[in-house]
């Protein structure tokens, strides 16, 4: 059998997917010149493309008005140029396509989709870190759900909806309004908003094995009709009725939804990282004030300081003061999200610029 060749647009979380292709050839593809010379001689070099997690994307995009966005043009001008390209070439010839987390986001607006920015704000809803997801599938349960029945993981603020979802996609799977995974069987795609690279193994290798098999044609991408695709969100709709029940049970026990949610967190980080920063301020104005008044006498015992004791207090306190994820810290989390929430609206407020080609 012959080996796939795997491209991963932009290259974004290559560290933690590449490993799942260990049995192919993998390329990272930096500019669309790249991508059009693997089609020349009428040929076609990949078998399959992956477009992953990152950045927000450019509501200009989906012709709105930036409100939460925090994007990087460079990455959409090459993103949405390689779908433009895919788009142009017979359908015999396009390669498998693979969406993560953002990238679940392009291809759902390439083909038509608008994004919620915020979905804290705009549902104001209590979405953990992990949570379950609904089989939307009529028939028999999906693959995917099958795969993820006992939940998938979150890590992202915006969103492709029910509302605002792409004709061209069927939402396979869903977490009240929001479409946690997609297919078209017409474009040759799977779309999670998901991160299934970052689960455990066994659950990480059934997925990328599914993909996997679907690109060398042991499988295929999940079919459905438009009335199929009708049903399926009409279910949706009445879905969400149980779904905003249980919410006003969450916002009746919580004392606040959003600030339960995971940028209520955030917000609660910041405020505490700003106490740290003030702590660690102090505590380096005791260590390098000299408090020696008379030679030869030592300073006070509870004075002896030294800054890796002072690190280690900060990091208990922390963990003890804070109600945060799993592994908030040490994966950055705080960096990644906090970061791009409070720089937002200020690196681009109103966002009135144009697209890159």
């Amino acid at each position: 059998m012959k080996k796939l060749n795997v491209g991963l647009v932009d290259g974004a979380f290559g560290g933690s997917i590449f490993p799942h292709f260990h049995d192919c050839d993998t390329e990272v593809i930096k500019d669309i010149g790249q991508l059009m010379e693997s089609f020349s001689e009428g040929g076609n070099k990949f078998d399959l493309l992956i477009f992953s997690g990152g950045e927000d994307v450019n509501p200009a995009r989906y012709n709105s008005r930036n409100t939460a966005s925090h994007f990087n043009p460079k990455r959409d001008a090459l993103e949405f140029g390689c779908i433009k390209i895919l788009q142009d070439i017979p359908k015999t010839k396009s390669p498998l396509l693979l969406g993560i987390c953002r990238g679940h986001q392009v291809l759902n607006v390439a083909y038509g989709a608008n994004l919620v920015q915020d979905i804290f704000t705009t549902f104001e809803i209590h979405h953990p870190g992990t949570h379950p997801v609904e089989d939307n599938s009529i028939k028999s349960p999906s693959k995917l759900g099958e795969m993820f029945s006992r939940g998938v993981n979150s890590m992202h603020h915006q969103c492709v909806s029910i509302e605002s979802a792409s004709s061209n996609f069927v939402p396979v799977l869903s977490y009240g309004h929001i479409i946690e995974a997609s297919v078209s069987h017409r474009d040759k795609a799977i779309t999670v908003q998901f991160h299934p690279e970052f689960m455990d193994d066994v659950k990480s290798d059934e997925f990328f094995t599914y993909i996997k098999n679907i690109a060398y044609g042991k499988e295929t991408v999940p079919l459905f009709t438009e009335s199929e695709r009708s049903v399926i969100m009409d279910n949706m709709y009445r879905k969400l009725k149980r779904f905003w029940n249980e919410e006003s049970r969450l916002k009746r026990v919580l004392p606040s939804s959003i600030e339960n949610s995971f940028s209520g967190t955030v917000r609660r980080a910041s405020r505490q990282v700003r106490e740290f920063e003030e702590v660690l301020r102090t505590t380096s104005d005791r260590i390098d004030t000299n408090v020696d008044d008379e030679p030869g006498v030592d300073p006070p015992e509870e004075e002896t300081i030294t800054r890796v004791d002072a690190a280690q207090e900060i990091e208990g306190q922390r963990d003890e003061r804070l109600e945060l994820p799993e592994n908030f810290w040490s994966t950055n989390t705080y960096l990644r999200y906090a970061g791009s929430y409070r720089s937002a609206t200020s690196t681009n407020p109103d966002n009135e610029s144009e697209v890159e080609p």
